[in-house]
């Protein structure tokens, strides 16, 4: 009987179990019947399933030991190692039920033979068979999740698991528009926003084609973006690693790469159609509402309301920075938001309407290659007392090249120069480039910027 495996995970890199590798699977069902005088007296399944920890040593690979027997007639859906890297979580389902029921248990991998300290079974299939697609650990090891083929995902949080198997949330995404592509919850992962003391949040992609965004303490979701059929995969990047923020592949063969103009249209279009469904919804904040306190508290010290500032907030995004000046008591006739996307100017105008700030200047424009507009005062583009980054530049860091292969960012020193008049400041905040790399990027015989 062929024996397949369906998950494999290895050991946390900080943990005891770093060279440790743990496998799961089992043989395709199948239905095995017993015949007496041609008719059949006993039918049952056929199938084998085992879950394994190895350890690879250099030259070979040794069995530590097996966390279920292959006689148990269950079969490993899904593993996953927590992030302190001392459990394992592992689906499985029981032959007997033709994946109607599937069970999950947590295994200690401190506790001889590595032995299950939780066990539950999970809620049933209601359409009498079904599968758990994938299983994973949030990244802080208190939540535990698992995508479903009937369109949802569940959530448990793992400090304090129910027997009876109802999960804390059940997140569901909408019917897909043919039948026929039908795969349920495909794809998942945890992401954190703004580091490991933010709590994580839940991405899923269904039958809807959407990508979904969720809290998990509210269960309400964000669309973070719309395919043309239901979702097949995505993966999200590391955008402070040069990586594309997102890559999507539908289940009708197309892949969409997020990150070009057309992506920020889309994302901004997608919170602007958030933002008028609820006003609370504003959006995201690049880098969170730490990084837009510091800078305002590091204008306040350096370039004082009491100057009447002419401030610019380069790719302002949803305004959250502008409108943030503006409640720290600047004239907000004399800050202009500026972006290249025209979905994002109207949610910044909206955010600020609500906000209570309506006479902030939101415009669309490219800031590398057009004039920006004037503001009330201004006689001249280079009049500018404060230049404000909160990203723009790392997003720049990863868009396209010209034809000639050079980088956008190559115009963007000494556009800062043109803008500002002398004296003036520019205050950036980047996660992609060190502070020596931003020294070198805008040194004084391109910019006559002096660091402070």
């Amino acid at each position: 009987m062929q024996l397949e495996v369906t998950s494999q995970v290895w050991g946390h890199p900080n943990s005891l179990y770093s060279d440790y590798l743990f496998t799961g699977g089992g043989s395709p069902f199948v239905e095995e019947k017993t015949f007496r005088r041609g008719k059949s007296i006993r039918s049952s399944p056929a199938g084998l399933g085992w879950a394994s920890a190895w350890i690879m040593r250099p030259d070979k690979a040794e069995r530590a030991c097996n966390l279920f027997s292959r006689k148990a007639r269950r079969l490993c859906e899904n593993l996953d190692v927590d992030p302190i890297g001392q459990r394992i979580s592992l689906v499985s389902f029981d032959m007997k039920s033709a994946g109607s029921q599937h069970t999950l248990d947590f295994l200690d991998l401190r506790a001889p033979s590595m032995q299950s300290v939780h066990h539950q079974d999970l809620p049933r299939f209601t359409n009498g068979g079904g599968q758990v697609l994938s299983a994973s650990f949030s990244p802080d090891g208190i939540f535990w999740a698992c995508a479903r083929d009937d369109n949802t995902a569940h959530v448990w949080d793992s400090r304090f698991m129910n027997r009876d198997g109802n999960p804390m949330r059940i997140l569901s995404h909408g019917p897909g528009l043919d039948p026929k592509d039908a795969y349920g919850v495909t794809a998942m992962t945890w992401i954190n926003h703004h580091g490991s003391s933010s709590r994580p949040v839940l991405v899923t992609g269904g039958d809807d084609g959407r990508i979904l965004e969720w809290d998990i303490r509210t269960a309400r979701p964000r669309v973070v973006a719309t395919l043309e059929t239901s979702v097949g995969y995505f993966t999200i990047g590391d955008v402070y690693k040069n990586e594309m923020p997102l890559v999507a592949g539908d289940n009708g063969g197309k892949v969409y790469i997020y990150w070009t103009k057309e992506h920020w249209d889309d994302v901004y279009k997608t919170e602007l159609d958030n933002f008028e469904a609820d006003s609370n919804d504003e959006g995201e904040v690049w880098f969170g509402v730490d990084s837009v306190e510091k800078m305002v508290d590091w204008t306040k010290i350096n370039v004082p309301g009491s100057t009447n500032p002419y401030i610019l907030d380069i790719g302002a995004g949803n305004g959250i920075l502008s409108i943030a000046l503006a409640d720290a008591g600047y004239n907000a006739s004399r800050i202009l938001g500026v972006d290249y996307s025209a979905d994002s100017v109207r949610l910044a105008k909206a955010v600020a309407q609500h906000r209570g700030v309506p006479n902030l200047m939101f415009e669309r424009g490219d800031f590398l290659k057009e004039d920006l507009p004037l503001l009330d005062g201004m006689n001249d583009v280079g009049a500018w007392d404060l230049l404000l980054d909160k990203g723009m530049y790392d997003a720049i860091a990863l868009a396209e090249k010209d034809s000639e292969g050079v980088s956008p960012l190559t115009l963007y020193p000494g556009r800062v120069k043109r803008l500002l008049k002398p004296g003036a400041y520019f205050l950036i905040t980047s996660c992609n480039f060190t502070e020596d790399e931003l020294k070198e990027r805008f040194a004084p015989e391109n910019t006559d910027l002096q660091y402070q």
